[in-house]
């Protein structure tokens, strides 16, 4: 979905202004989001909408060059794509730019979305394909899931439980889910690196 980005990769992108070359693959436009102003969006303009607020994103976080690829699948609907479909759509893309690093979602989907598991499935699956297709040792070097650690999300929901909010049970749509602390490979923004 447009605006994923922000919270995956946004704060990496930040600490390296203008070093990476970065291509973001959308397999959703997010047109069944939530429209919080009416006057901004209809439910038929708000894919469209989407679109030029990631643009605009991109453009304040000194990525203007970055080049974006919509695939424009239904949102919310994505498990409802047949996988080989997705798969290829993504294939197609990593073959052309040919990255050292991919960014996607794990199986959990960080928040519990079945678009975000559908999508990290899918570019998963392209990643090790078009890392084959090609046995180039210095592309597809890296494939990375975007992760929140299991002790950090259990402190964060006792948190929440402790200021009387109705949120935090994993497995429900964008609640965020952790993982085990010790899957994390690698820790960013700032703080120790772990491989």
């Amino acid at each position: 979905h447009p605006d994923d980005d922000a919270y995956l990769i946004g704060g990496s992108l930040l600490l390296h202004p203008g070093e990476i070359d970065l291509t973001l693959i959308f397999t959703t436009s997010g047109g069944a989001g939530p429209i919080s102003d009416p006057a901004l969006a209809t439910r038929e303009s708000l894919a469209g909408v989407r679109e030029l607020e990631q643009r605009t994103a991109l453009d304040l976080l000194d990525y203007s060059d970055a080049r974006v690829e919509w695939l424009r699948h239904p949102d919310y609907y994505l498990p409802e794509v047949p996988l080989e479909e997705l798969v290829q759509d993504i294939e197609r893309v990593l073959l052309e730019v040919r990255p050292h690093v991919v960014v996607t979602f794990g199986p959990e989907g960080l928040t519990s979305h079945h678009d975000h598991m559908r999508t990290g499935r899918a570019a998963t699956e392209a990643f090790f394909r078009a890392r084959s297709a090609l046995n180039d040792g210095h592309v597809f070097s890296h494939l990375y899931y975007v992760a929140l650690a299991r002790s950090d999300v259990d402190r964060f929901y006792a948190g929440v439980r402790d200021g009387g909010f109705d949120y935090g049970e994993e497995g429900r749509l964008f609640d965020i889910t952790g993982v085990p602390d010790d899957t994390i490979g690698r820790l960013v923004a700032g703080r120790s690196q772990t491989v």
